[in-house]
């Protein structure tokens, strides 16, 4: 499987390195010449939203991810879309990879989830996905 949207997919632009718990990431920073404009945000926002469940936004989100990099924020905005918690943080894992600005993992994207299981579960994933601590 690759990763937590568990479909093929493009390699992420950046690598997958080391995420430190105290919010410092080592994670390259993807494509910023690709990053998802504001219509086209804006625009999957709505889809977002008038989709039926999280699995249906999950599709919506890994499909924009194939095509698009991010800020830190505009992914926050997508995970923010995600009703249950645990989708939540396989979306956040899916999406840290395709930042342009992976030092604001943790002030952003980290932060966008609602509880401090999933903010924790998912720190924890981004230090597996670069082996470290």
């Amino acid at each position: 499987a690759n990763g937590p949207f568990n479909t093929r997919r493009r390699p992420p632009e950046s690598g997958r390195e080391a995420f430190s718990c105290d919010g410092r990431s080592n994670m390259q920073a993807a494509d910023p010449s690709i990053q998802v404009d504001e219509l086209e945000l804006s625009a999957s926002i709505g889809r977002l939203a008038s989709a039926p469940t999280d699995a249906d936004r999950r599709r919506l989100i890994k499909t924009l991810a194939r095509n698009f990099t991010f800020s830190c924020d505009q992914a926050a905005r997508l995970v923010a879309t995600i009703h249950d918690p645990r989708v939540a943080v396989d979306v956040a894992e899916g999406l840290a990879p395709r930042v342009v600005d992976p030092d604001r993992l943790d002030a952003a994207l980290v932060a966008a989830l609602r509880y401090d299981e999933a903010r924790a579960d998912l720190r924890a994933r981004l230090a597996r996905l670069g082996g470290g601590a």
